[in-house]
């Protein structure tokens, strides 16, 4: 406003007033919204009480790396071990965490010897930092930020409710043998007729099931008519041989009874020899 009645000269133009004239990093602090606020969290998590979770006898290995799990199993395999073998590994390993110890202590003591030098481009801190990459700031991993979270997303799926899915009115064919559904649209297809085509159909239809039926008493009837054939054919052979079984012991009888007859005979002659 007070810019529009000045004349629009370089000299006549009195410099605005620079405290209160905001930069383009203040209208880009404007244009940022709320995204998110913890304002009714804590009522929501405590309406049902927050539970503690019970503790696991066995923590679960879902989900870790498998590579980790099957050496976690050979370190425990390899940890059964006797009395003197585990004094043993456990003084070496007393050993180990003391070395390890003394080196982070050396560590930290360079760290704050070095925090008192001025750190310019050309100073000790810069030439150390730049030998040792172990003791420079991980910018990358400062700058990486949470993208998602799984926080309130229970709540929301819930608050309409869960619907159960419709049936549908129509059978999907997705998946389905490609031939037998193309057979299946020919087929509704041809279904499709006038009454009279009905008619004459379904008269066709009762003719051929008749014809059929008639076919089915008449094979029915025959194989009834053989099996009574095969019945009789089996009692004539078993009549037959019985027969013939009677006739040849009834021939072994008459040989046997005329056999004393014959020893008669056979002693007269001889006791006329004699």
């Amino acid at each position: 406003a007070r810019l529009s009645t000045a004349v629009a000269s370089p000299r006549s133009v009195r410099p605005p007033n620079r405290r209160f004239e905001p930069s383009a990093h203040d209208y880009g602090a404007m244009a940022k919204s709320k995204n998110h606020t913890g304002h009714n969290q804590v009522y929501k998590n405590h309406r049902n009480g927050i539970k503690r979770t019970r503790r696991p006898k066995k923590m679960s290995m879902q989900g870790m790396n498998c590579k980790f799990v099957r050496n976690q199993a050979y370190a425990k395999r390899g940890m059964r071990c006797t009395a003197e073998e585990k004094a043993t590994r456990l003084a070496a390993q007393k050993e180990a965490q003391k070395k390890m110890e003394e080196k982070k202590a050396s560590e930290r003591a360079l760290k704050a010897r070095l925090t008192w030098v001025v750190a310019s481009p050309r100073s000790a801190v810069h030439r150390f930092a730049a030998s040792s990459p172990a003791l420079e700031p991980d910018f990358a991993a400062m700058a990486k930020s949470k993208n998602h979270t799984g926080h309130n997303q229970v709540y929301k799926n819930h608050r309409n409710g869960i619907k159960r899915t419709r049936r549908p009115k129509k059978m999907s064919m997705q998946g389905m043998n490609c031939k037998f559904v193309r057979n299946q649209a020919y087929a509704k297809r041809g279904m499709r007729c006038t009454a009279e085509e009905k008619a004459t159909r379904l008269a066709a239809q009762k003719e051929a099931q008749k014809k059929m039926e008639e076919k089915k008493a008449t094979e029915r009837a025959n194989r009834l008519k053989e099996l009574e054939e095969m019945k009789d054919a089996e009692k004539l052979k078993a009549a037959n041989k019985q027969a013939k079984k009677d006739a040849q012991g009834k021939k072994a009888e008459g040989r046997f009874a005329a056999r004393p007859k014959l020893l008669a005979a056979a002693m007269c002659l001889m006791l006329m020899c004699r």
